[in-house]
């Protein structure tokens, strides 16, 4: 279970010696993607998503958070009741997802089988990733927490917990 990291710069007028400034992309294997496209359409039945999710939800996005947080807003203004936000920002939050976490969670809270837990419990603690960089490849490590973007298996697993 090899994975080729390669790294995207996210602006391209920012500085490309800083590391924040790359955001690492798995590149999958043939097998990978088919076994990923069988697994998300078998997750959907098995996961329950939170009704405020917006992302990875079909037909909702980011806007449409936005217009749920400007149409509530201008409800209870309206009503003259003062209105208090406070906002995380969870842009690194697939870069922190606990394995050990998450295997938990979806055995405890999700009627999937255990023994697609098992094979993705497998998959995640067998992988090998290798960074792609000019040409050249690093040395192979493993992972011990975050999801990777572009491989197996999609981000809707993962905003599970």
């Amino acid at each position: 279970m090899r994975t080729v990291v390669v790294p995207i710069v996210k602006n391209k007028t920012g500085d490309f010696s800083e590391l924040s400034n790359y955001r690492p992309i798995s590149l999958a294997t043939i097998v990978a993607k088919v076994l990923d496209s069988v697994l998300d359409g078998y997750l959907k039945g098995h996961l329950r998503l939170n009704n405020a999710q917006f992302g990875f939800r079909s037909g909702l996005s980011t806007e449409s958070a936005i217009m749920c947080l400007k149409r509530t807003v201008q409800y209870y203004t309206a009503g003259r009741t003062p209105v208090f936000a406070c906002y995380l920002d969870l842009s690194r939050a697939f870069d922190l997802v606990s394995y050990d976490v998450l295997w938990d969670k979806i055995e405890q809270q999700s009627t999937m089988p255990y023994e697609i837990t098992s094979l993705l419990r497998f998959w995640y603690s067998h992988q090998k990733n290798s960074v792609r960089w000019s040409g050249s490849f690093s040395g192979e490590c493993g992972l011990e927490c975050g999801v990777r973007q572009g491989g197996l298996t999609s981000p809707r697993l993962f905003t599970f917990i």
